[in-house]
């Protein structure tokens, strides 16, 4: 998944900031901008790198995990971006810590790479970063 390493390309229609205060949100929004795209390249290697060992349904489920992550990540960007609130890099950085969260124990879940508890799941089914959550919180429930 191709993502856009300046904030720019994600905000269109942006007004360009008038006042230091504006600027100085949208360099911090860049900044953890930044933060974000190398999570999600450190995320999309070890997705690769667990691929070939993983079940279909979990590799279904890392994509579907990557696409919300993605989709919650722009919203979340777009809405900081044209309010420029001075709260939107701690908003930013709490997504940020959401995500590297659940990512950090699902990737580090053997048994959910082998697992076919998310057989239901389709490829092109569009789920919500919570949605991602609540089934790897089910597959932690039930027992292997």
């Amino acid at each position: 998944m191709e993502i856009a390493s300046d904030v720019r390309e994600l905000l269109v229609g942006l007004k360009e900031p008038n006042t230091a205060a504006e600027q100085q949100v949208f360099l911090e929004i860049q900044a953890m901008h930044m933060t974000y795209c190398e999570f999600m390249t450190k995320l999309s290697a070890q997705v690769a790198d667990l691929a070939l060992g993983s079940s279909p349904e979990a590799r279904v489920f890392f994509y579907q995990f990557q696409r919300a992550i993605y989709q919650d990540w722009t919203s979340t960007i777009t809405e900081c971006a044209f309010f420029s609130s001075p709260n939107s890099p701690s908003t930013l950085q709490r997504k940020l810590d959401l995500y590297e969260g659940v990512a950090r124990d699902c990737m580090g879940s053997e048994d959910l790479c082998k697992c076919a508890c998310a057989s239901s799941l389709e490829a092109n089914t569009n789920l919500s970063i919570e949605q991602c959550i609540g089934l790897y919180e089910a597959h932690r429930a039930h027992s292997h």
